[in-house]
């Protein structure tokens, strides 16, 4: 479910994103494009908004695996694979 740069991203992701999808994003690490997952945890079918669990997150050199809560608009999100 491709969501990056839709008008109707909250629209899609309250109505089909789901617990269990893995969420598709984009960073820069080091000036170099690179990609990061994580599996949604819940989704706010009223705002859109939707909380992660992300493993490889590094805080104060160390990595660790926490939950992230995201905006139905976050500008590193490319979109969720969902798995039937």
């Amino acid at each position: 479910l491709f969501t990056a740069g839709k008008t109707n991203q909250r629209e899609l992701i309250k109505n089909r994103v789901k617990p269990g999808d893995i969420v598709i994003m984009r960073e820069m690490v080091g000036g170099k494009l690179a990609s990061h997952t994580g599996i949604v945890r819940y989704v706010d079918k009223e705002t859109g908004n939707y909380q992660t669990i992300e493993g490889n997150v590094t805080e104060n050199s160390n990595d660790k695996v926490i939950r992230m809560n995201h905006k139905y608009n976050d500008p590193e999100v490319s979109g969720f694979i969902q798995l039937t």
